[in-house]
């Protein structure tokens, strides 16, 4: 049964009442309730789900503080995908047999994501996904699934080359970790750097659970040609430090999936240096300024003790992409259905929470724009740099991103929003 918690109403799984018999329009609406349906990882990758989970409560958490949607209360049932295929398909199942939802959102791994989307598209049912960036979340297309604040994998391709050229490396070794995001986006990457002149030497695959990467680091000193640069697609920061603890002082490129406090944490100072990249707000989780600021110590408050590790950057593609979803919702009126609230997704135009709409959230998300034929929200990449424990704008690199007011800037030395 739903309970409310903080101005938000949660339900863990269960049925929940919709349709028009109690005033509301579609699915999932009632005359005083709209249901979100959210597939999470809560159970293996939490840094994924619970992150997105959070992140998702927040933003309805304020939106119901203020009234909720056109009079109605968003209320969030979340089910657990368990970061498997398995998981993913079970945990859609309940949520489309048993939850009723309107609307669905998700922060779980691209494992999990891939194979529900059949089911969403014979559902006709709008998805949001905010953590899944393999290619094949947006390819072949679908009408009903959009991705919101990350970046998927083939767009990412083209910066982390321009990063490996700007390094002037030539030989690149990779450790790859299992799984549907990291080997498709290796798949994608080894042969645009080969087009690039970028000789590939090797690579070494390790699973996602990983923690002791003797053999990988191993399998990196026989390489030959010596790589001149390591690029890593999971790992994180246990894998940095071993890395470097075996004497291998290359620079290291850790993909945009692994830029959390996490990987610094885990590395300790041999996180220092290390290439990454940013695609998920205005300003860095290290901010010391408004907005990010502000949004962090209400984090702070509305989760109080916050979990470890929270907040990461799948809280902020979950507080920023809830409102995305829950302004197309508000969009179509007050008796929306779920053909009207993809076509007003379709009409996304640099959306961004705080400043398009919704006046009380804080301006932290990149601009997000959709169209009926482009379901890819955000173009936003930075190049980054671990200094002094903490993630700062690289310097000089090349990007693809078009920097505005709204997007952090590069400075000569690392400022406050850094």
């Amino acid at each position: 049964m739903p309970v409310a918690l903080a101005g938000l109403i949660v339900a863990c799984g269960g049925s929940s009442s919709g349709g028009s018999s109690n005033g509301g329009s579609a699915p999932g609406v009632t005359a005083t309730t709209i249901n979100i349906g959210m597939e999470a990882d809560l159970t293996v990758n939490t840094t994924v789900g619970l992150g997105g989970q959070l992140g998702v409560r927040m933003a309805i958490s304020e939106i119901n503080a203020h009234g909720g949607i056109n009079g109605r209360k968003l209320v969030l049932t979340t089910e657990d995908s368990m970061g498997s295929a398995d998981g993913g398909v079970s945990a859609m199942r309940k949520l489309l047999d048993e939850d009723n939802p309107f609307v669905l959102i998700e922060c779980s791994t691209s494992d999990a994501t891939i194979p529900v989307l059949p089911e969403v598209e014979s559902t006709g049912i709008p998805f949001m996904v905010t953590a899944a960036a393999d290619p094949r979340i947006l390819a072949p297309f679908n009408k009903w699934v959009y991705l919101g604040t990350g970046v998927p994998v083939p767009s990412l391709v083209s910066e982390y080359v321009n990063l490996v050229k700007y390094l002037n490396a030539t030989t690149v070794g990779f450790l790859v970790t299992n799984g549907a995001f990291p080997t498709s986006e290796y798949a994608l990457l080894k042969p645009a750097m080969q087009a690039a002149g970028i000789n590939v030497v090797g690579e070494t695959t390790a699973s996602t659970t990983a923690t002791d990467f003797t053999s990988q680091v191993q399998a990196i000193k026989q390489m030959s040609p010596t790589p001149n640069l390591i690029f890593t697609i999971g790992g994180g920061g246990t894998f940095i430090k071993q890395l470097r603890q075996a004497g291998i002082t290359v620079p290291l490129i850790a993909d945009a999936s692994q830029t959390t406090p996490q990987l610094i944490s885990l590395a300790g100072g041999f996180a220092n240096g290390v290439y990454s990249f940013w695609e998920y707000s205005t300003q860095l989780l290290s901010a010391t300024t408004p907005p990010m600021s502000d949004f962090l110590s209400a984090f702070g408050s509305e989760f109080n003790p916050a979990p470890a590790g929270m907040p990461n950057y799948f809280v902020l593609e979950g507080y920023e992409d809830m409102y995305a979803l829950a302004y197309a919702i508000e969009k179509d009126g007050k008796n929306p259905t779920r053909d009207g609230v993809d076509s007003q997704l379709d009409q996304l135009n640099k959306f961004v929470a705080g400043v398009t709409a919704f006046p009380y959230a804080f301006p932290v998300g990149v601009p997000l724009s959709f169209t009926a034929s482009v379901h890819q929200g955000n173009t936003t990449v930075l190049p980054l740099q671990v200094e002094n424990g903490q993630y700062v704008v690289l310097q000089g690199a090349p990007s693809t991103t078009v920097l505005t007011p709204n997007v952090v800037t590069a400075t000569p030395t690392p400022s406050p929003a850094a």
